[in-house]
């Protein structure tokens, strides 16, 4: 669902989506937040921690966009 508590990037993704200025598929909106600069952390957060099934397909599409494998684990984690 587009709509959440979370205010901004929901309101801002369903504009997006509502003016087909951004398809709704996982891969589209991941690489939108991961490429967005200036977007709230924490909101992102809130709207990719959504228990709905299409946030968690946007969630697995949008850890797919880092790159880890040069990474110790404490950088991967930050």
């Amino acid at each position: 669902s587009l709509n959440g508590s979370n205010g901004s990037v929901f309101q801002g993704i369903k504009y997006l989506v509502d003016n087909e200025l951004l398809d709704w598929k996982p891969e589209r909106v991941a690489e939108f937040l991961y490429k967005e600069e200036g977007l709230n952390k924490t909101a992102i957060g809130d709207f990719l921690g959504e228990r709905e099934d299409m946030h968690l397909q946007i969630l697995k599409a949008f850890v797919e966009l880092h790159e880890f494998s040069d990474l110790n684990l404490v950088q991967a984690l930050r």
